[in-house]
């Protein structure tokens, strides 16, 4: 349950372009990427930015292996735009931190399955 409503609740400050609260659920890495991002964002047409916005997050599942947690979740910008992702949260000192250059690489997920999985209800 932690990690979903920690997921849930990073999604939803990075969605908003809310980086400065997004930043205090990742780990340096992702704060540093999160402030690349935030450069970008005056380039960005208003029509996109809103889109974002205004999308609807829907969380599919939580895997957690050990100190690793890999939440797939549902974008819905529009009607008829949606993408399906996955974001990796570790921990870290007892706290889910998104980590946003976790490699979502196929060794990463050969070793999920070695090791016992459990799905968070």
């Amino acid at each position: 349950m932690i990690v979903r409503k920690t997921a849930e609740s990073f999604l939803n400050s990075y969605k908003k372009m809310d980086y400065e609260r997004a930043k205090k659920m990742g780990t340096d890495s992702t704060a540093m990427m999160l402030d690349m991002m935030g450069q970008f964002l005056p380039m960005m047409p208003d029509s996109i930015l809103d889109l974002t916005r205004n999308s609807i997050i829907t969380i599919v599942s939580v895997q957690i292996s050990d100190r690793i947690a890999f939440v797939t979740y549902i974008q819905q910008r529009s009607e008829f735009n949606s993408a399906i992702d996955k974001i990796a949260f570790i921990k870290v000192k007892n706290k889910w931190l998104a980590d946003l250059k976790l490699p979502q690489a196929p060794q990463i997920e050969e070793q999920q399955r070695q090791e016992p999985i459990r799905k968070e209800d």
